[in-house]
């Protein structure tokens, strides 16, 4: 056996990919909105119990696709099933705390980690699994 091939190859790895939206209400309607969207994320990444409170479910997971229009955008990766690993928000997005009548935020900035919950192999990427992407 060579050992520095032991060195290089410690298994197949899961990839992760990061958003980062910035969100902007225009009003306090609108920041209800945003703090759905937020509160809806950072739920479903959250372990679920059962009924009996005996047994923790596994988080929501997330069939991702990057798109061009109508489309899914052949230059950019392609990712199995996701968990959504980690969600933070940035409530002063802009340097400064600015709010509206109701106490929300003027801008908030959203960042996704997502994780594939299977590993890419050699076999996935020449059966056309992913076209052109990595």
């Amino acid at each position: 056996l060579n050992p520095n091939m032991e060195l290089l190859f410690r298994g197949p790895s899961l990839r992760s990919f990061s958003f980062t939206w910035k969100m902007s209400p225009r009003d306090a309607k609108e920041s209800i909105e945003v703090g759905k969207i937020i509160r809806m994320f950072k739920q479903s990444m959250a372990p679920q119990k059962t009924e009996e409170d005996l047994f923790l479910k596994a988080p929501n997971l997330y069939d991702l696709t990057l798109r061009s229009g109508e489309r899914r955008n052949n230059f950019l990766p392609k990712m199995k099933t996701c968990a959504l690993a980690d969600c933070t928000v940035n409530y002063t997005p802009d340097g400064s705390f600015m709010a509206y009548d109701n106490d929300s935020m003027i801008a908030y900035e959203m960042t996704l980690a997502f994780q594939e919950i299977e590993p890419i192999y050699n076999n996935d990427m020449s059966s056309g699994w992913d076209s052109i992407g990595y």
